[in-house]
């Protein structure tokens, strides 16, 4: 009996072919569950399709408004629709072709203080299949000691100097070793709408040009 079964037995290489095969099937099968389960528009749509390319032109768009607004990108994820951007400190007085700033008083605030700003945007979908942009923006404030005015003359100095050499003179000055942890200050609801009307536009205006 034992030398029946030991002439009958498979190979080793067979069992080892039949079980890498069903451990590739089975990987199969789950990224395909995985795939109609999640929420993915650049695989899900088939290429060179109206919602593919209403897609695209959302997702461009993105970018190229983020990138007027002097936005650095930090993180890019097409597979979940999600474009964030690096912290930026906000604008001054003196800075006015920014457009950063929402408000007067933002701008007033980001020239007396360190104000940081933070942009998410979320590409999402809408019931009639078309796609939406869901733009957030964070602000925080920095930690460190702003130096103060406290006569005429330091307030004319901070007119006539630019931004970079005043940062500069401060540093040498008032040299710190303490790191910057900004404090959260909430979200600017005024920014992400405006940035998010910027988007929808462009997006518009780059979808009617791929469909020529």
């Amino acid at each position: 009996m034992d030398a029946r079964w030991k002439k009958n037995r498979p190979a080793p290489r067979r069992l080892l072919f039949a079980a890498a095969t069903a451990a590739l099937i089975a990987l199969a099968a789950a990224a395909l569950t995985g795939c109609a389960a999640g929420r993915d528009p650049e695989v899900r749509i088939a290429p060179d399709t109206p919602e593919q390319r209403a897609y695209d032109a959302m997702w461009r768009a993105s970018l190229d408004v983020l990138w007027q607004y002097g936005f650095s990108v930090d993180r890019q994820d097409r597979w979940a629709g999600v474009i964030t951007t690096r912290p930026m400190t906000g604008k001054s007085i003196l800075e006015v072709w920014r457009r950063d700033a929402a408000t007067s008083a933002d701008v007033w605030e980001s020239t007396f203080q360190t104000i940081y700003r933070a942009a998410e945007v979320q590409i999402c979908r809408d019931d009639a299949g078309g796609y939406y942009p869901l733009v957030h923006v964070s602000i925080s404030r920095s930690e460190k000691i702003e130096p103060q005015i406290v006569n005429d003359s330091e307030a004319q100095s901070m007119f006539r100097e630019s931004p970079v050499r005043r940062q500069r003179k401060e540093l040498r000055e008032k040299p710190t070793t303490q790191p910057d942890r900004p404090v959260s200050l909430g979200y600017d609801a005024a920014l992400g709408s405006k940035i998010a009307a910027e988007i929808r536009a462009a997006a518009l205006k780059r979808q009617a040009e791929m469909n020529r």
